[in-house]
């Protein structure tokens, strides 16, 4: 090959103006008095409830605090009760704290006042919401030692094969793309451990940035809900959430309803399978390997309160949240393996509706109820994910219905006897501490880990993979290019089809996943990361560029973390690097690192 091309192409370059490409690159408490007249109470926890005022033309930053409390006294002048505390969220957004010594009928007659003035939009319970996760319920689960012939480790992860057929292949989407650490994507949980090493800080080399806490004080002011002695604070690790006979008696209110149970670490569970650090020799690899994570814990024990998730979810987006120093990290991607039964509240859509206009992916778990999808997944805007059997059924526990927009792997053990391992768990890291952090370990077939909670990180991994290929995506492209690529759902005659539900001992919930009922298919990473990547676009452009250099017909090929086109005649290749997303040059002087993929991407008109 003659030695010039390299110095022609780079001429070539700087001539069409390219080759210097650019990088793309606690809450405070104002308390107004409400005197008052209404409708029954439809909370279970009736002391707390959201009062959303009806919007209003923009108005100045300087006055929108002002403002807010103003129409507060004004809705307070007009009731006739005794005191309550409003606790702002946004300047629309307000959590209603009633005065436990209240009657039932006086917060009826308060809500209905409310729920008639004039400024209100909308008076709604401010439910409790818990972290989607399911026990398998197949008698195989165990925790003895196993020796097991079927897939292990991360097979939803991989390719498919022999009977697995929902695992997503994000392996071959990674010579595509492995992320990118401009995305940010919000994981709304429980918290995490900082120190687990398959997660570990930014600032050590780790993936996780600093987030916040925004799980409230009980009712009465203390911190049974919270576990870690205060409300809303920067502090988003996760303390445990783990409930005894002992503290459901010394808090009967604040932990009323709630189970007994060892603390979950549900958060990290969350946030590994997005984003634990990958090729570093341990643990397990995550969808993304690049992305940074912000976690903003919202679940404390017993789960949390929708006005902490509204709060959560407002600030992980980069919207304001009164009393909290604005996010420096906006999420580009929101991460919520959580929800509620019933319909998607005011409060939970308007938030959601901010965020997608901002740009903001909102991916949701749709449940584990086995029934209707829960709230938020029923959300307008949301990405909302069912669980798949390794087959490629609907799991039992799964909710289903027409909200669900695709659904991913969300672990089964088709296990029958007793003593026998959990073959189909989701991997994912986790600590051993039954009460407080302990030894950081891994979920495996003897430490199960089912549940659509971890079938949604596998989507929003998904997310981060598409917007590291191409950042000028809206969520409804990346909701699109998720859809469109899925791939089609099986069938097995020995299953009903969705809504139908199959019944008995082995079986019980599972059917056959149909469109209207478990989205537009199963999950392919490989095929959406393709279906958004102007790779090919790029590199017909480069032929149609510089022909000299490179003549049109090669095909595109990928070797390890390389998207390639190979030239023969000259012996040079043009490949986009998955793991670094920059365009290179080999020829017979070396390679040469072109810059990032997004400055060619968008110069060559491919975005």
């Amino acid at each position: 090959m003659n030695p010039n091309y390299h110095r022609y192409f780079c001429a070539a370059l700087l001539a069409l103006g390219l080759f210097a490409a650019p990088d793309p690159a606690q809450a405070e408490a104002s308390t107004v008095t409400l005197t008052a007249k209404a409708s029954p109470v439809d909370a279970p926890h009736n002391d707390r409830w959201i009062v959303v005022l009806k919007d209003q033309p923009a108005i100045g930053a300087a006055y929108a605090k002002r403002a807010s409390q103003e129409r507060l006294g004004s809705v307070a002048r007009r009731t006739t009760m005794d005191i309550a505390a409003f606790q702002p969220v946004s300047a629309r957004t307000h959590r209603l704290i009633f005065h436990p010594s209240l009657s039932a009928s006086q917060v009826s007659a308060a809500l209905a006042s409310l729920r008639q003035d004039p400024e209100v939009a909308a008076v709604e319970p401010d439910y409790r919401i818990r972290h989607h996760a399911a026990t398998p319920n197949d008698p195989g689960y165990s925790d003895q030692h196993y020796t097991s012939a079927q897939p292990v480790g991360q097979w939803y992860l991989k390719a498919n094969t022999g009977e697995v057929r929902s695992a997503i292949n994000a392996q071959g989407a990674w010579p595509f793309s492995q992320g990118d650490s401009s995305v940010v994507i919000a994981v709304l949980d429980t918290g995490v451990l900082f120190d687990h090493p398959d997660l570990m800080r930014t600032a050590a080399g780790g993936r996780l940035l600093p987030g916040y806490d925004f799980v409230s004080a009980d009712s009465d002011g203390g911190f049974a809900r919270t576990n870690d002695g205060d409300g809303w604070d920067s502090d988003p690790s996760d303390p445990g959430d783990w409930i005894d006979d002992a503290l459901l008696t010394s808090h009967p209110h604040s932990l009323s309803g709630c189970d007994t149970g060892n603390s979950s670490w549900h958060g990290t569970r969350t946030s590994a399978l997005i984003g634990s650090l990958s090729q570093n020799g341990m643990g397990i690899a995550g969808v993304d390997w690049r992305a940074r994570l912000l976690p903003v814990r919202v679940l404390g024990r017993c789960g949390g309160y929708t006005s902490d998730i509204v709060a959560g979810l407002r600030w992980a987006g980069g919207l304001p949240v009164e009393g909290v120093p604005n996010n420096p990290h906006p999420a580009h991607i929101i991460n919520l393996s959580l929800g509620h039964t019933g319909a998607c509240s005011f409060s939970e859509q308007a938030t959601i509706d901010e965020l997608s206009a901002r740009g903001v992916v909102v991916v949701a778990s749709a449940g584990n109820n086995q029934g209707a999808v829960e709230s938020p997944g029923n959300c307008r805007g949301v990405i909302a994910v069912g669980g798949l059997r390794h087959v490629g059924t609907k799991v039992g526990f799964s909710s289903f219905g027409p909200e669900v927009a695709i659904s991913a792997p969300g672990g089964n053990c088709i296990n029958i006897g007793a003593q026998q391992p959990c073959l189909y768990s989701i991997d994912t890291a986790t600590n051993a501490g039954t009460t407080t952090p302990a030894e950081h370990v891994y979920t495996t077939q003897l430490r199960s880990n089912v549940g659509t909670s971890f079938a949604a990180p596998q989507v929003a991994g998904v997310a981060g993979l598409l917007l590291a290929v191409n950042p000028s995506l809206t969520p409804a492209q990346v909701r699109s290019a998720i859809q469109e690529s899925a791939n089609p759902f099986p069938v097995e005659s020995a299953l009903p089809n969705c809504p139908g539900v199959a019944d008995g001992e082995t079986n019980v919930g599972q059917c056959n996943c149909t469109v209207g009922q478990c989205g537009a298919g199963m999950l392919n990473a490989q095929a959406a990361v393709q279906r958004v990547n102007p790779a090919e676009c790029f590199f017909n452009w480069a032929e149609r560029s510089v022909p000299y250099l490179f003549p049109a017909g090669p095909l595109s090929q990928t070797l390890d973390a390389y998207h390639y086109r190979y030239y023969p005649d000259f012996n040079t290749y043009l490949a986009i690097a998955g793991d670094s997303g920059h365009v290179l040059y080999l020829g017979s002087l070396g390679l040469t690192d072109l810059g990032a993929r997004a400055g060619w991407f968008a110069q060559s008109g491919c975005l």
